[in-house]
């Protein structure tokens, strides 16, 4: 028995670990038994968990919801940039353009977690190609670049950017 006392260290492998192999009811299952032996479930990772699961099931307002209380408990970048996947994902650009300037400010201070920063400009730099912004989007995936050279995602959209300008 996995859960016989709650075991947060535990409950977070296995909820990874599930997610890893797509089987989003095993990482259900995680959460539900650390819930089950007594844990806490206001915990601001179990909100943010939850709110995951429920976007990887399609029930995006439901997983804004749950990301909105895991923000309210703690500020967290990586939980204010799922809110803004999300808040993308809803077409709501501007809210999700405010969560990524947010969670970078956070991040900036991580002196050790430069490839999250890089990640969240180069989600900068694709808002900023939704909205039609080429320099400003071109600015920020260069950044993202310049922070981590293997950001694939930027390196995908700056050769879109090319192309566009070509056009152009």
């Amino acid at each position: 028995q996995f859960f016989d006392r709650p075991d947060e260290v535990l409950c977070r492998y296995l909820f990874w670990y599930c997610i890893g192999l797509n089987d989003y009811a095993g990482a259900q299952l995680a959460l539900h038994l650390y819930s089950a032996a007594g844990g806490d479930t206001g915990a601001p990772w179990y909100v943010h968990r939850m709110g995951l699961l429920s976007a990887l099931h399609g029930r995006l307002q439901e997983a804004s919801g749950f990301l909105d209380n895991s923000l309210a408990a703690q500020l967290d970048s990586t939980v204010l940039y799922n809110r803004a996947i999300i808040k993308m994902n809803e077409g709501n650009i501007e809210p999700a353009e405010e969560d990524l300037w947010q969670a970078l400010e956070l991040q900036r201070h991580d002196v050790e977690a430069q490839h999250v920063s890089s990640k969240i400009r180069s989600k900068i730099g694709e808002l900023f190609f939704i909205k039609r912004n080429w320099e400003a989007a071109r600015r920020e995936l260069s950044y993202a670049l310049e922070i981590d050279p293997a950001n694939h995602h930027a390196q995908y959209l700056l050769k879109e950017l090319e192309k566009i300008y070509l056009k152009e």
